[in-house]
């Protein structure tokens, strides 16, 4: 248990001395420097589509149709669904 905190003890001192480093940080008008020395710094992003649920639900629903239609479903076609359309 002792040495539990002792070792607790000593990293965090490492931590706070690490903090208390400063570095110099400028631009060069090509690359970031970081006390002198150029530096390759990564970064990204996820965009996910956004969708709304109107799209959505008006795409499934073109899906079904094509699909009944394809099947040749429709009265129209010989089949037994009578379509129908809201206005």
């Amino acid at each position: 248990m002792e040495t539990t905190k002792l070792i607790l003890y000593a990293l965090s001192l490492c931590f706070l001395f690490q903090a208390l480093i400063a570095y110099d940080v400028s631009h060069d008008g090509r690359a970031i420097t970081i006390d002198g020395q150029r530096r390759v710094l990564l970064s990204g992003s996820i965009h996910y589509p956004r969708s709304t649920l109107k799209n959505e639900m008006t795409n499934f629903t073109t899906l079904i149709v094509e699909m009944m239609r394809k099947e040749k479903l429709f009265a129209s076609q010989g089949g037994p669904i009578v379509e129908m359309m809201e206005t």
